[in-house]
């Protein structure tokens, strides 16, 4: 959406809408976190060993890839997608 070709009601939507997703992605970053510190887990550590973590490492890529595509939509950045190769190394 060019934000310069809207009224003034579809770029306060936009903008609301913005804040709504940068503070979902906080919520979720806080879970996570919370998840991860917290002594209650669905693989407790303490009854097997290292293979504990990997719940705790599952909550953690998974959140940071919701809050990727919440913040992105999911897309590229600019640069990697228009970016043609140089053919330098």
């Amino acid at each position: 959406m060019n934000l310069f070709s809207t009224t003034p009601t579809q770029r306060q939507l936009a903008f609301g809408l913005l804040i709504l997703r940068i503070a979902l992605a906080a919520v979720i970053g806080v879970v996570a976190l919370a998840y991860d510190i917290s002594p209650v887990d669905l693989i407790p550590e303490i009854f097997t060993g290292p293979l504990g973590f990997l719940d705790d490492g599952a909550a953690t890529i998974a959140a940071g890839l919701a809050i990727w595509k919440l913040l992105t939509g999911g897309r590229a950045p600019k640069k990697a997608r228009n970016a043609e190769p140089t053919g330098q190394v």
